[in-house]
Protein backbone atom coordinates (compact mmCIF):
# COMPACT_ATOMS: atom_id res chain seq x y z
CA UNK A 1 0.00 0.00 0.00
CA UNK A 2 2.89 2.15 0.81
CA UNK A 3 4.65 1.53 -2.17
CA UNK A 4 1.20 2.46 -4.20
CA UNK A 5 0.08 5.71 -2.17
CA UNK A 6 3.61 6.94 -2.85
CA UNK A 7 3.67 6.45 -6.85
CA UNK A 8 0.33 8.59 -6.83
CA UNK A 9 1.31 11.22 -4.44
CA UNK A 10 4.50 11.21 -6.71
CA UNK A 11 2.53 11.57 -10.25
CA UNK A 12 3.45 7.80 -11.63
CA UNK A 13 -0.22 6.95 -11.61
CA UNK A 14 0.75 4.17 -14.36
CA UNK A 15 2.91 2.50 -11.99
CA UNK A 16 0.33 3.35 -9.26
CA UNK A 17 -2.21 1.00 -11.27
CA UNK A 18 0.40 -1.46 -12.19
CA UNK A 19 1.33 -2.13 -8.49
CA UNK A 20 -2.66 -1.93 -7.77
CA UNK A 21 -3.49 -4.46 -9.93
CA UNK A 22 -0.62 -6.94 -8.99
CA UNK A 23 -1.42 -6.46 -5.48
CA UNK A 24 -5.09 -6.64 -5.74
CA UNK A 25 -4.78 -9.93 -7.24
CA UNK A 26 -2.03 -11.38 -4.42
CA UNK A 27 -4.61 -10.44 -1.52
CA UNK A 28 -7.70 -12.08 -3.93
CA UNK A 29 -5.37 -15.44 -3.84
CA UNK A 30 -4.13 -14.80 0.07
CA UNK A 31 -6.97 -13.64 1.59
CA UNK A 32 -10.03 -14.37 -0.57
CA UNK A 33 -11.99 -11.85 -3.54
CA UNK A 34 -14.30 -10.24 -0.80
CA UNK A 35 -11.81 -9.61 2.03
CA UNK A 36 -11.98 -6.58 3.56
CA UNK A 37 -8.45 -4.99 2.63
CA UNK A 38 -9.07 -6.90 -1.06
CA UNK A 39 -12.07 -4.64 -1.37
CA UNK A 40 -10.03 -1.32 0.05
CA UNK A 41 -7.40 -2.65 -2.20
CA UNK A 42 -9.89 -2.48 -5.37
CA UNK A 43 -11.61 1.16 -4.38
CA UNK A 44 -7.81 2.01 -4.75
CA UNK A 45 -7.88 0.70 -8.00
CA UNK A 46 -11.00 2.44 -8.98
CA UNK A 47 -9.55 5.64 -7.73
CA UNK A 48 -5.86 5.29 -9.69
CA UNK A 49 -8.55 4.52 -13.07
CA UNK A 50 -10.09 7.71 -12.25
CA UNK A 51 -6.44 9.85 -11.99
CA UNK A 52 -5.08 7.63 -15.22
CA UNK A 53 -7.99 9.02 -17.08
CA UNK A 54 -9.89 5.78 -17.54
CA UNK A 55 -13.47 6.69 -16.36
CA UNK A 56 -15.21 4.08 -17.25
CA UNK A 57 -13.04 1.38 -15.96
CA UNK A 58 -12.97 3.62 -12.82
CA UNK A 59 -16.98 3.43 -12.82
CA UNK A 60 -17.27 -0.20 -13.59
CA UNK A 61 -14.89 -1.35 -10.58
CA UNK A 62 -17.09 1.08 -8.55
CA UNK A 63 -20.28 -0.27 -9.40
CA UNK A 64 -18.74 -4.35 -9.25
CA UNK A 65 -17.85 -3.06 -5.29
CA UNK A 66 -21.02 -1.42 -4.35
CA UNK A 67 -22.48 -4.91 -5.66
CA UNK A 68 -20.11 -6.90 -3.57
CA UNK A 69 -21.10 -4.66 -0.63
CA UNK A 70 -25.32 -4.84 -0.98
CA UNK A 71 -24.89 -8.71 -1.13
CA UNK A 72 -22.96 -8.62 2.14
CA UNK A 73 -25.33 -6.51 3.24
CA UNK A 74 -23.15 -3.41 4.24
CA UNK A 75 -25.68 -0.36 2.66
CA UNK A 76 -23.61 2.31 4.05
CA UNK A 77 -20.27 1.49 1.52
CA UNK A 78 -22.31 0.27 -1.52
CA UNK A 79 -24.16 4.23 -1.30
CA UNK A 80 -20.40 4.97 -1.04
CA UNK A 81 -19.01 3.30 -3.91
CA UNK A 82 -21.79 3.95 -5.76
CA UNK A 83 -21.09 7.77 -4.98
CA UNK A 84 -17.51 6.74 -6.24
CA UNK A 85 -18.68 5.58 -9.58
Amino acid sequence: MAQINEAVKSGRIETAAGLAESTVEQASAALGAEHPEVLRLRELTAYIAYLAGDPIRSFRLSLDLARIRRRARDAEAAYGNVQSA
